[in-house]
């Protein structure tokens, strides 16, 4: 079985949080430890509900090269990490992400919005 998690992207602070700073209550609501608030325990996190300035990127169960977690968003040779709703599966614009991680060759640069620059302008 494969591990799933997420990190949230904050676009208003410009800010991710890692996954470990997420957690999932009892009813659902996804929440987040807000570093920002000090907190620590429950009373620490914030509730994501109603927010529009979060962006949830789930992690692809593959690490790169040197064993740096891959999630939605990351950037490898100059392409996206995205998750394809036809094939139900992680993969690159244009290329074979399983692929990419088991030829060991993998090596994330950085994602798209902390370094949109990296991107590949055309994915053909």
């Amino acid at each position: 079985m494969r591990e799933i998690k997420f990190r949230a992207w904050n676009s208003k602070s410009k800010v991710f949080h890692p996954a470990d700073d997420l957690a999932i209550r009892l009813d659902g609501e996804l929440l987040c430890l807000d570093s920002d608030l000090g907190g620590h325990g429950i009373e620490g996190f914030i509730e994501f509900r109603n927010s529009q300035n979060y962006v949830f990127l789930q992690y692809t169960d593959l690490k790169d090269k040197n064993g740096k977690e891959i999630y939605e968003g990351d950037i490898i040779g100059e392409k996206e990490v995205y998750f394809d709703k036809k094939t139900a599966s992680f993969d690159l614009k244009g290329s074979n992400l399983r692929l990419w991680a088991s030829a060991g060759i993998n090596e994330i640069q950085g994602n798209i919005y902390e370094n949109p620059e990296l991107l590949k302008q055309n994915y053909e």
